[in-house]
């Protein structure tokens, strides 16, 4: 039955074909009826013929009205329909095409930036090569300073580690003058907790201090905390030094990433963007991520648009040594960000 109802409700025509041919047929029997002896003489048998027709075609002409008046309606919104999909079609291609050129806008301001970053004599993403190797630099003397201060016993200090601490000390803080005798040690570190880095020139090449070791029995212990502090501690330090450069890069990215985050087609052009990204701005980029001048849309921004995806877990050494402690750098740099999000939490709360 309902495929019956369902069959008629899309073809009206056939249903008014069968109400008009039922209503000729009861005419016609009505007429042999009346007039079953051919055509009356009788005024007062056409007048009951004629009331009868009248009634009829009169119910008739008005069910044609609102056949028509229905028809129209139908007709004045399927054209409304119409109108409406081509409005909303002609808004989402002007906002395609909108979306499409603040994009490109946006990756020639942004490819501006890149070309404004300069280290020395280097500009775009050989002055990142320069300012992530600094960093890297300054990575490897901050480990290097943490394991000089956790050290509690001073027999622990040989001679080979105490002439390290000297070289390094001699080379990159010739200002500062320490003395590396085993009595006057705890005077030293607290030295070295009020002096850290600042103003580091680079690290020689023939500076022998591996902090593979360091960072191995880190992952293993599954501390990430540790390596969260030591490079937030360097991203600070690089930030005081280099944050009228690079914090405008990171500020411009950031704006960039969260106009992105508003498009209707987000997925393409966060590929796009996330393509743009050199190497060394990606490496750079973990350090910003969890520096003081940092923020947890910033972060969400850069887990959201996968910018880590790429990163070659060779420029950076954390990662690099933590692959070969079997942790894949991306579950190393999702912790590292987690422990940036509690650390702002647990700020927040206080």
């Amino acid at each position: 039955m309902k495929k019956v109802y369902k069959y008629f409700g899309k073809h009206p025509l056939l249903i008014c074909a069968i109400v008009v041919f039922t209503i000729c047929l009861i005419m016609f029997i009505l007429y042999i009826t009346k007039f079953n002896n051919g055509l009356s003489s009788e005024s007062d048998k056409w007048s009951a013929f004629g009331c009868y027709f009248s009634s009829i075609t009169g119910f008739l002409a008005f069910g044609a009205v609102l056949y028509t008046s229905h028809l129209s309606e139908l007709r004045a919104e399927d054209a409304e329909r119409k109108n409406r999909e081509q409005e909303i079609d002609a808004e989402n291609r002007s906002r395609i095409d909108n979306e499409r050129t603040i994009f490109f806008q946006l990756l020639g301001l942004h490819t501006k930036k890149v070309d404004s970053v300069v280290f020395k004599d280097d500009r775009a993403s050989e002055a990142f090569k320069s300012y992530y190797a600094k960093a890297s630099d300054y990575l490897s003397i901050y480990i290097l300073i943490k394991e000089l201060i956790n050290i509690k016993d001073t027999e622990d200090i040989n001679d080979e580690l105490r002439g390290g601490y000297k070289k390094l000390f001699s080379t990159h803080f010739p200002k500062c003058k320490f003395d590396y005798s085993v009595k006057n040690f705890d005077d030293f570190k607290k030295k070295v907790k009020s002096e850290l880095l600042y103003d580091c020139i680079y690290m020689p090449k023939n500076f022998a201090f591996n902090i593979q070791p360091i960072i191995s029995r880190k992952v293993q212990e599954e501390d990430f905390s540790y390596l969260y502090e030591v490079i937030k501690f360097v991203a600070d330090i690089m930030y005081k030094e280099y944050g009228h450069i690079l914090g405008h890069y990171f500020r411009n990215m950031y704006y960039v990433m969260d106009t992105i985050n508003n498009f209707s087609d987000q997925k393409n052009y966060k590929e796009l963007f996330r393509a743009q990204l050199s190497r060394y701005e990606l490496a750079l980029g973990v350090f910003n991520a969890v520096s003081s001048r940092s923020g947890i849309k910033m972060v969400e921004l850069l887990e959201d648009f996968a910018v880590f995806k790429d990163l070659y877990e060779e420029d950076m050494k954390i990662l690099k040594f933590a692959k070969e402690g079997g942790v894949e750098p991306s579950i190393l740099i999702k912790n590292i960000l987690n422990e940036y999000k509690k650390d702002v939490s647990k700020k927040s709360d206080k």
